[in-house]
């Protein structure tokens, strides 16, 4: 309450009160929702020298009228039933969240579908509107990273806090022709394209992209789960430069690279976000993949301080693979560093047809733990593989059944090795292998730091252990049938 005195010349003193009063309202009151119907569509944008076709552009008159109606940060929009055929991009901004329609059996009835003959404008780019404090018009480049769904590709954190959920994505007409051997026309066009911090993408269908299913870049705080992707030319889901990750829950099948890609190379020493610094570690987890390449991918460098490489580790929802390789960890050949910190753990990885688990040369601080990497038909090559020159790599609590060739084989010039408490059983060779692990190139010392310790390597068509050529080994409290 306000008193406040007003005198006037005649010496007349006025008193007045004023009583304001203030109502706590919720931050979101003026959030809106638009309702986007597929049946009853915005009218394409009419200006020919952005067309498609020669016919006026219905994802830019969308975007059009999601602009006219001011839709911004903080808003919904809300898909009805129904397939809406894209001809270009729809952008999203920051805070926005994008809501398809679930059928009462749990489908999704809310389709982005890409026109299959989309070739861009007639100048080779797209109209569209990005988000800048307002949706502003600008045409894009046709090479750009985009999507059906997609934020613009920048150097940071672009369109932060959005969340799509229970959407079906659909990048080719056909409905099951496998698209993985077709040559890639749209080299740049995901199914869905994001980038920024806390991104959430649930319960999302992806299928039949020329590309990728989904492609999330920068950020932090990223989440997938509870999606299903099949059918992509190239990964299902690709994650780069990302920290504290959730990756839980989605099926990914018939992807022609890796199902899972993490690209920690990515990562923007000059970002243009805060960076913050511990928190997390990224996940990836009850994750069912059946591929014919690669299950999961970890391609990266030494992450940037603040950042992780994730791990695949949660005892109560492991990954399960059908793959040629089910996980793999490679260096970084673009910039020679390698990988560090990453952790491959209670996954099961079934008939693969190359390795179970591979550490590819260079790497170092990779801790494989508790695994389960099965063959049945004995038509895959290592259970699990460390290709050559790794560094400081333990191997612990792994099982091993039927793997083609060795059930663990440590490669060339390998150092500080731990192999500890793991079973390998029915391999067609030898159970374990170690192959040429000599000097400590520079300083004179003849020491490799491989250690064979309570190991069971029982049953399997050569040795149970074989260690050809190497220097500094230690061999401790291993069951076997042989030794060689």
């Amino acid at each position: 309450m306000h008193i406040i005195k007003m005198e006037a010349s005649n010496q007349i003193i006025v008193t007045i009160t004023v009583c304001l009063c203030f109502a706590s309202l919720p931050l979101n009151i003026l959030a809106k929702t638009y309702i986007l119907d597929p049946q009853h569509l915005p009218s394409p944008y009419p200006d020919l020298n952005c067309s498609y076709n020669d016919k006026p552009n219905q994802a830019a008159g969308i975007m059009f009228n999601i602009k006219e109606n001011k839709i911004g940060p903080g808003d919904t929009i809300k898909i009805l039933p129904g397939t809406i055929l894209l001809d270009g991009p729809l952008f999203v901004c920051p805070r926005l969240t994008v809501l398809g329609t679930m059928g009462s059996d749990g489908s999704k009835q809310s389709k982005l579908k890409r026109l299959s003959s989309w070739a861009g404008n007639p100048d080779n780019s797209y109209l569209v509107w990005l988000w800048d404090g307002t949706w502003t018009p600008r045409k894009i480049a046709k090479g750009a990273n985009i999507g059906l769904l997609s934020s613009p590709e920048g150097s940071g954190p672009t369109t932060p806090k959005v969340t799509v959920a229970d959407l079906l994505f659909e990048g080719n007409d056909s409905t099951d022709a496998d698209i993985r051997p077709a040559i890639n026309k749209e080299p740049q066009l995901s199914l869905l394209f994001l980038g920024g911090d806390s991104i959430t993408v649930r319960n999302c269908e992806l299928k039949h992209s020329l590309f990728m299913g989904m492609r999330l870049q920068g950020g932090q705080g990223i989440q997938v789960f509870g999606c299903r992707v099949d059918n992509t030319a190239r990964d299902g889901i690709f994650i780069g430069g990302t920290r504290d990750l959730l990756v839980a829950g989605n099926v990914i099948t018939r992807t022609r690279d890796n199902a899972i890609g993490f690209d920690c190379a990515n990562v923007r020493e000059k970002w243009t976000g805060p960076l913050v610094h511990g928190g997390k570690k990224s996940l990836i987890t009850g994750n069912t993949i059946d591929n014919h390449s690669v299950g999961c991918y970890v391609f990266t460098g030494k992450p940037v301080k603040g950042y992780n490489t994730p791990s695949l580790v949660d005892p109560k929802w492991p990954n399960t693979f059908y793959a040629s390789v089910g996980i793999m960890v490679t260096s970084n050949s673009v910039t020679a560093t390698a990988p560090e910190s990453v952790s491959v753990a209670n996954n099961t990885i079934i008939s693969s047809w190359r390795h179970g688990i591979m550490v590819d040369a260079a790497c170092s601080h990779v801790t494989i733990s508790n695994n389960k990497v099965i063959d049945g038909k004995q038509t895959g090559n290592h259970g699990i593989c460390i290709n050559g020159e790794d560094s400081y790599i333990v191997v612990e609590g792994n099982e091993v059944v039927n793997p083609g060739y060795y059930g663990i084989v440590v490669g060339p010039n390998c150092k500080f090795i731990t192999i500890r408490d793991n079973k390998v059983h029915g391999a067609t060779h030898e159970g374990i292998m170690v192959e040429r692990c000599p000097d400590d190139a520079g300083t004179g010392k003849e020491f490799s730091g491989i250690t064979l310790q309570r190991n069971k390597a029982t049953g399997n068509g050569r040795a149970g252990i074989r260690v050809m050529g190497s220097v500094g080994c230690a061999l401790t409290d291993n069951v076997v049938d042989s030794i060689h």
